[in-house]
């Protein structure tokens, strides 16, 4: 949520500069940014508030939907997520047959 006395207003055009546009050098288009407000990318809706006639949102509210459209990085620990699905097919047997024999 936009904290309007802590983070200052920006209109979604002067909002498309935080986001690259589809080819080098390009600047996002406005009609772009005013989708993301009303329904959203990958179901995240960038945060915007109505100031008057204008809709407007923040450099921090930018910052927070990039971030929600960044995978996540991966847990190092969580082998299988690297697996295919012939490999987790011969795990589960040789975990099947290890409990065959108590072990």
């Amino acid at each position: 949520m936009i904290d309007v006395t802590r983070e200052r207003l920006i209109t979604l055009t002067e909002a498309c500069k935080y986001f690259a546009g589809s080819k080098p050098g390009k600047r996002l288009a406005a009609v772009t940014m005013r989708r993301w407000a009303n329904t959203g990318l990958r179901g995240v809706v960038i945060e915007t508030v109505q100031q008057g006639r204008t809709r407007c949102t923040c450099a921090q509210a930018c910052q927070r939907f990039i971030e929600a459209q960044t995978p996540r990085e991966p847990d190092p620990r969580d082998i299988f997520m690297f697996r295919t699905a012939s490999q987790r097919r011969r795990d589960a047997r040789t975990n099947k047959a290890l409990e065959a024999m108590g072990i």
